[in-house]
């Protein structure tokens, strides 16, 4: 598994573009935020330095092997053993990428891209991604004045 601290460092890497591009949209974002701009002032140049830390509350990190599941905290065990149900989860727009984020502190918490050779291969993956989906979906097709039926 790698691990990035700025947007720089993604970019100077071997990631994948559409990580690089979630990332830089992200970290833009931010830059916009919280940095006060001059005009014409070019935004990504400003975002490839701040730390993710700072602004995600953890770095990003690019899983390469099924093996790197073990570097992923779920409870008492890891990701290679159990299925969990994260603060963020969902797939990329290209579908070969999963995001997935666990929020630790008040500015957020570690970002995790994990490849399609390794989340279809990987059944927790694939299940803590449903869960994820669930628990975030299924307050809204509830109606309020029956949730408590």
């Amino acid at each position: 598994m790698k691990e990035f601290k700025t947007l720089r460092e993604i970019s100077e890497s071997d990631a994948d573009q559409t990580i690089y591009n979630e990332i830089k949209f992200l970290m833009e974002g931010v830059a916009k935020e919280t940095i006060e701009l001059v005009e014409n002032e070019d935004v990504t140049h400003l975002a490839m330095d701040i730390e993710f830390m700072e602004t995600l509350g953890g770095n990003v990190f690019i899983l390469e092997t099924i093996e790197d599941l073990k570097q992923i905290p779920v409870n008492d065990k890891s990701l290679l053993e159990n299925a969990a149900i994260f603060d963020v989860a969902f797939l990329l727009q290209d579908l070969k990428h999963m995001l997935l984020v666990t929020i630790t502190s008040d500015t957020g918490g570690a970002t995790y891209f994990i490849p399609d050779f390794v989340f279809t291969r990987h059944p927790a993956t694939l299940m803590s991604l449903v869960l994820t989906y669930h628990k975030s979906t299924v307050s809204s097709f509830i109606r309020p004045e029956m949730a408590g039926q």
